[in-house]
C-alpha cells in the first residue's frame, strides 16, 4: 500500500511539474502581451491603475484559452466564471500593490515588473488549486 501511495505521489508531482513549465511557458506569451498593453496605455498617459485595468481585460479571455487548453488541458469553458472572479482578484491585489508602490515614488512600469513573479506564483496556485481543479 505504501509502495502505490509513493507512486501516486510520484505521479502527482510530475503532473504539477507540467504544469508549472507548462504555465511558465504560457504565462510568458500572456505576460508580454499583458505588459506591451500596460506600455501603451501609460504612454498614452493613462493613470497606472486604469492601465492596468485595461490590460488586464484585454488579456483576459486569450490568457484563459492558453492556461485553460494549454497549462491544464480543460477544453470547455465550464470554469470561465471561476476563471474570470480568481482573476479579478489577482487583479485587485496587483492594482493595491502597484497604487502603494507608486505612491512611494517608484516608476509604474518598473514597479509591475518587479511585482509580475509574485502576480504569477499566486495565480499559479489560484488557478491550479481553484480554478481548474480536479473535481
Amino acid at each position: 500500500m505504501t509502495q502505490l501511495a509513493t507512486t501516486n505521489k510520484q505521479v502527482e508531482a510530475r503532473l504539477l511539474a507540467g504544469q508549472a513549465l507548462r504555465f511558465l511557458v504560457a504565462g510568458l506569451v500572456n505576460t508580454g502581451f499583458g505588459y506591451l498593453v500596460y506600455v501603451l496605455f501609460l504612454a498614452l498617459s493613462l493613470p497606472p491603475v486604469i492601465a492596468l485595468g485595461i490590460a488586464t481585460a484585454i488579456g483576459a479571455l486569450f490568457n484563459y484559452l492558453s492556461t485553460g487548453l494549454f497549462v491544464f488541458k480543460s477544453r470547455t469553458l465550464d470554469h470561465l466564471p471561476r476563471f474570470l472572479a480568481a482573476y479579478s482578484v489577482i487583479y485587485v491585489i496587483n492594482a493595491l500593490l502597484l497604487h502603494w508602490f507608486v505612491e512611494q515614488g517608484f516608476a509604474p512600469a518598473l514597479v509591475q515588473i518587479v511585482l509580475l513573479p509574485v502576480v504569477a506564483i499566486a495565480s499559479f496556485l489560484v488557478f491550479r488549486f481553484g480554478v481548474f481543479r480536479r473535481v
